[in-house]
């Protein structure tokens, strides 16, 4: 349950977000530029608002810079590297980890190979893996190199499993790519941000390269663009200058553990924002054809072209730089969320622009780094109009079939809930020919499956199969894809040369879903009958048997899952709860929170746990407090 923090990430880019492509006045591409005429305001302005804003958020330490025609124009950094010592951040010294924005940099590394003909993007990646990992499923195609580059191999998002303790114990890419190129859609169909893919194309540059991954970035890009403080995972001679992450708690700030990823090509760069400034300078200098630091002219120019879109017009990927439209204007970045550290890289290819922001703390809930890039496109770009839609002239179209529920397709399929991203499921509802609802908002139809915000400001188009199904939901305003549950999802991804163990946890994942607990439960049965010691599938069956008010099987299975040793807080938990509210025995509710409490479970959780309040004296007295 590990990796909380990326769904966090995922969630709020999903929901700050919201531009996408409206129709602008003819004045909507003009820059104001006065802040670039006359920096020394913008600096003054910033000295101004970031202080507060990372008093008010709780920020200790922050950078920043924008860039523009390849010269600085904002080096700023504020506030501490460290609570303890209270050492300051400096723009060029302080090194902070980058997180996702790793993603690009493994983009060139494998366009580098391209331009020397060792790869080409067609190519079908199997050619370059070990047999170990190739890839032999019911999908027709291959997965090919500009897959891995657009984030549309299709690969399951498993997650779990990639952070260790030491950088000794963790796994390398081969030993943890193993059991994990799981497709479950067809390549080259829809978006999923990939972390799989983005650690097959770090594979395909150690084997293509006869290097490490660390070395090749190393040599090929951080030390021509004179990136001479950056480190893929920082060494230990420079340890003293990463600033420390941090973490908010109830206690106060926690200060962060180092995390050592199996995944270094989608997670592990450390760098000054100094050094982040050479690498937007330059790459905006390759989206012009400026030759030959990383990359060949011909692929500098293609660089920050777009890849792949799910609908025309709709913002993509962009050689794996994040595509987004803000305030109509086209944008390629990256941001990224490590534990204690939040990142966000914007380039303004049609102006030469770049905005970098780092700060050393993970739960900052105001998004500072989204807000900054906000304020100054408003700034920047100020004559933005929308133009709402004629809702009077919708487009008369049958919605029914639309309706369901949807989920982002950003999580496991193959594991069980809790496990991966986690899925921000959601109902679409009909209110009428041409008219649907979900999100608090309605949606107008433009055509049978394209329709628009009240707003204006969102854009949607509904994604069918061969067989006229719909299956995904494509919005404008993020290159995010959200799948339409039920049969067809089920069939797409396991086909029909699965054994039943496997395909009962999606099963009983996309029931539960749509809430049809009583098939969901089936599924859960099924699983526990072919593996018997499972005690997270006991888990999510007792969760099941609940919601289908089958209190005693529920306890049943909830105790199975918690003698199996799996998430035995959790299970003793939610024994006491049912015993509490659905039995209506308290000396045995009191009995589980206080097993909870002995396997690990604190007293202020069981304090706070709105379920327990009838309990909370007898609760405070446990331990003799």
């Amino acid at each position: 349950m590990r990796d909380l923090h990326f769904r966090r990430l995922v969630i709020g880019i999903c929901l700050v977000f919201c531009f996408g492509l409206q129709s602008l006045s003819a004045q909507g591409e003009q820059l104001n530029n006065e802040d670039f005429e006359n920096p020394e305001a913008l600096a003054a302005l910033l000295d101004k608002v970031i202080p507060s804003d990372m008093i008010e958020s709780g920020i200790p330490g922050l950078a920043i810079s924008i860039v523009k025609d390849g010269k600085p124009i904002i080096s700023k950094a504020y506030g501490v590297a460290n609570l303890d010592s209270e050492s300051t951040v400096s723009f060029d010294q302080t090194i902070f980890r980058i997180g996702s924005i790793t993603k690009v940099f493994t983009g060139i590394g494998l366009m580098q190979l391209i331009d020397k003909g060792l790869v080409s993007m067609d190519d079908d990646i199997n050619k370059y893996l070990p047999e170990s990992l190739r890839i032999n499923d019911h999908f027709k195609d291959p997965v090919r190199i500009w897959h891995l580059l657009s984030h549309t191999a299709g690969f399951d998002q498993i997650l779990a499993g990639r952070v260790f303790e030491t950088r000794e114990e963790r796994q390398n890419l081969e030993e943890a790519l193993v059991d994990k190129l799981i497709r479950v859609r067809p390549s080259g169909l829809v978006t999923c941000y990939d972390t799989y893919g983005m650690m097959v194309a770090g594979l395909i540059i150690e084997r293509v390269s006869g290097t490490s991954y660390a070395s090749y970035v190393q040599d090929n890009i951080f030390k021509p663009l004179g990136m001479s403080d950056s480190y893929v995972e920082v060494d230990d001679a420079a340890r003293n200058n990463l600033a420390l992450g941090y973490r908010k708690s109830d206690d106060g700030m926690e200060a962060q553990n180092y995390e050592w990823y199996s995944s270094l090509p989608a997670s592990s760069i450390d760098a000054t924002t100094s050094d982040m400034e050479k690498f937007m300078i330059a790459v905006l200098k390759m989206n012009k054809g400026a030759a030959g630091e990383v990359l060949s002219e011909k692929n500098e120019k293609k660089l920050l072209k777009t890849t792949f879109t799910n609908h025309p017009g709709f913002p993509g990927y962009a050689n794996t730089f994040w595509e987004q439209y803000f305030r109509g204007i086209r944008t390629v970045g990256h941001g990224g969320v490590m534990q204690g550290y939040q990142s966000n890289m914007v380039l303004i290819p049609s102006h030469n622009i770049g905005i970098y922001m780092v700060y050393n703390l993970e739960n900052e809930r105001a998004n500072l780094r989204e807000v900054v890039v906000n304020k100054m496109m408003e700034r920047w770009f100020p004559n933005y109009e929308i133009n709402p839609p004629e809702t009077s002239d919708a487009f008369q179209v049958e919605t029914k079939s639309l309706e369901g529920v949807y989920a982002s397709n950003l999580y496991c399929h193959t594991c069980y809930e809790g496990e991966g991203y986690g899925r921000s499921i959601f109902p679409i509802r009909s209110e009428g020919p041409g008219k649907i609802s979900f999100w608090g908002s309605t949606f107008y139809a433009e055509s049978p499956t394209n329709f628009v915000s009240t707003s204006g400001k969102t854009k949607i188009v509904f994604k069918k199969n061969d067989r006229g199904e719909v299956r995904y939901l494509l919005l404008n305003s993020t290159n995010y894809v959200y799948e339409k549950l039920g049969q067809p999802l089920i069939d797409e991804v396991l086909g029909f040369k699965y054994p039943s163990d496997t395909v009962a946890p999606i099963q009983a994942m996309t029931y539960r879903g749509m809430n049809d607990l009583p098939k969901a439960i089936e599924s859960y049965e099924g699983i526990v009958k072919l593996r018997p010691n499972d005690a997270v599938a006991y888990y999510y069956l007792g969760y099941s048997y609940r919601g289908n008010k089958q209190s005693k099987e529920a306890v049943r299975a909830l105790e199975r899952s918690f003698d199996l040793g799996k998430w035995r807080p959790y299970s003793a938990g939610t024994i006491a709860d049912i015993y509490l509210n659905d039995l209506e025995n308290q000396d045995k509710a009191l009995e589980w929170i206080k097993t909870a409490m002995k396997e690990g479970m604190s007293k202020e959780d069981a304090l706070r746990n709105p379920a327990y309040k009838d309990l909370r004296q007898k609760i405070k007295a446990i331990g003799g407090d």
